[in-house]
């Protein structure tokens, strides 16, 4: 997919049409700047996402479906982020390239804790798919008792391969984010120290001034 910046031109170039950019992959960094200001990770991500693919912020916005005016609001505080609507939160979804229940979370809308119950269906789900290869009457034969009693992560590991090798889907892909909650506690971790290192920059400059 091009995404087109209908604002810049080439300087020099006798090509008067817009410039086009290759949509790529985002890197899952964040832009610094953004982590500490009301928008929060959520912002932190689409914006450095942009800044990745050369998009300008009302470019991005335009993929997003909303205003410039609306990337500002989230941004200032004027809208919060954590009441986003779920129509912004699958379009940034799909600008990411991550889940929805990911971009909640970044959102503010969901916490690591709700994801308790989840990690239950998982291993719910590995046992079901374990089962289901176990009676597999051409596979079921390599499942050895190891195996069968084998950890949750390990029987994990069978069920991705059996997946792999027939083309199956044993198990719901939302249910494979199982680190999920513990990779948004770190990012909210550097976002409380981001804050914390700016406040104290701050407070450091006002007594300097005094």
């Amino acid at each position: 997919m091009k995404l087109i910046d209908v604002n810049s031109r080439n300087s020099g170039d006798d090509n008067d049409g817009p410039r086009e950019y290759v949509s790529i992959p985002w890197s899952g960094n964040l832009d610094e700047a953004e982590i500490s200001r009301p928008g929060g990770l959520l912002l932190a991500a689409l914006i450095r996402c942009a800044n990745e693919r050369r998009l300008q912020l009302n470019n991005m916005a335009d993929e997003l479906g909303v205003t410039y005016g609306y990337i500002n609001q989230l941004r200032n505080g004027i809208r919060k982020v954590s009441q986003v609507s779920d129509e912004f939160a699958l379009a940034c979804s799909y600008f990411l390239g991550i889940p929805r229940l990911t971009i909640l979370m970044l959102a503010g809308r969901l916490n690591p804790d709700d994801l308790f119950e989840q990690d239950n269906m998982l291993a719910t789900e590995v046992t079901r798919a374990m089962g289901f290869i176990c009676d597999d009457l051409i596979w079921g034969h390599l499942i050895t008792p190891e195996l069968r009693s084998g950890s949750e992560h390990s029987q994990f590991a069978v069920v991705k391969l059996y997946e792999a090798a027939t083309g199956k889907v044993l198990m719901d892909k939302s249910l494979q984010y199982a680190t999920l909650g513990a990779e948004i506690t770190k990012l909210r971790d550097i976002q409380t120290k981001q804050i914390a290192a700016i406040a104290s920059h701050s407070n450091k400059k006002k007594r300097s001034r005094d």
